[in-house]
Formats: C-alpha cells, sequence, structure tokens
C-alpha cells in the first residue's frame, strides 16, 4: 500500500499540470486520445468483474444472442478456423475450423463472412485462404494465389502494457 501510495504522488509530479488535466479528462483511461504522450498515473481496464468472473462487452454480447435466439447463433468452443472457403469468383461460400478432438467442419455463409480474429490471426487466417500478397504467400508455403491482396500480414506490431515503479 505504501509503494502504491508514493507512485501516486510521484505520478502527479510527472509531465505539467497540462498533462495531468488530460489524464484526468481521460479518466486515466491510456488507450484515450487525450492521455497519449503523457506520463503518470494510468488506470488499466480489467475484463473481469469484482467476483473474479470473465467480463466483457463483445464476449456478454454474443452470450445474450445466443441464449434469445439459440437458433440463429452458435457457438463452437475450441476451434480453430483454418480458412475462408472461396468459390470460383473468390466470394466467400464457408468457413473452415477444426474442432479440439480434430474434426474438420466447413460451415456455409449467408451473405457475408466477418473475420475478426485479432491483430496476428485474421491475416494468418486470410494467407491460408490464398489471400495476400503473392511473394509472401510464396514464403508461407501457398502456393494458389486467390485474391491478390499486399498488405495482408505486413507490418504487424504487439503493444505490452506494464506496470513499472521506479524510485
Amino acid at each position: 500500500l505504501w509503494i502504491a501510495l508514493l507512485t501516486l504522488i510521484y505520478s502527479f509530479r510527472l509531465g505539467g499540470i497540462g498533462d495531468q488535466i488530460k489524464r484526468f479528462l481521460a479518466f486515466y483511461d491510456p488507450n484515450d486520445d487525450r492521455s497519449q504522450g503523457t506520463e503518470g498515473l494510468v488506470y488499466t481496464p480489467l475484463t473481469i468483474t469484482r467476483q473474479g468472473r470473465r467480463s466483457g462487452g463483445v464476449r456478454d454480447r454474443l452470450l445474450d444472442v445466443q441464449r434469445k435466439h439459440p437458433g440463429n447463433l452458435a457457438i463452437r468452443k475450441g476451434a480453430k478456423v483454418r480458412d475462408i472457403v472461396l468459390d470460383t469468383d473468390n466470394r466467400a461460400v464457408g468457413v473452415r475450423y477444426t474442432l479440439p478432438d480434430g474434426t474438420e467442419h466447413v460451415e456455409p455463409v449467408g451473405r457475408e463472412v466477418i473475420l475478426a480474429a485479432g491483430a496476428f490471426e485474421t491475416p494468418a487466417i486470410l494467407m491460408r485462404s490464398g489471400i495476400g500478397d503473392p511473394a509472401k504467400l510464396k514464403e508461407a508455403g501457398i502456393d494458389q494465389v486467390k485474391v491478390k491482396l499486399l498488405g495482408v500480414g505486413e507490418n504487424l506490431h504487439d503493444r505490452y502494457e506494464i506496470g513499472a515503479t521506479s524510485e
């Protein structure tokens, strides 16, 4: 507790009054544009409840939709998407995935595929589907280019947020 208090006091000495006001207006959220480029105390958003249970807007929304409309949304736990199945016109017609027991399935799609698998897995899925820079696909051992799309898988960076206390 003493270290936390000292850190808080020290944090208010960092930067000018402008930085302190920016951080306060941003509710100490490090992802808020107003707090960018400032030093000092920040609030690290957590995705757990006070009871230690996992929470999150997207997850909770999906579970709510599944509960209300079980026939419209199926959640496959532990499934890993292999690739997007494309037809001869390179339109997405299905998603190929593998379940934890090793069985492979193809889920047909209606109008569209929304691919939201994170910063690293999204381009990997696209590339496994034959979508990307032909040179990069060849490097990855993918011979059949379906859609030439430069930039897929380029410029990936991870962001680490860590707390640091110093004297």
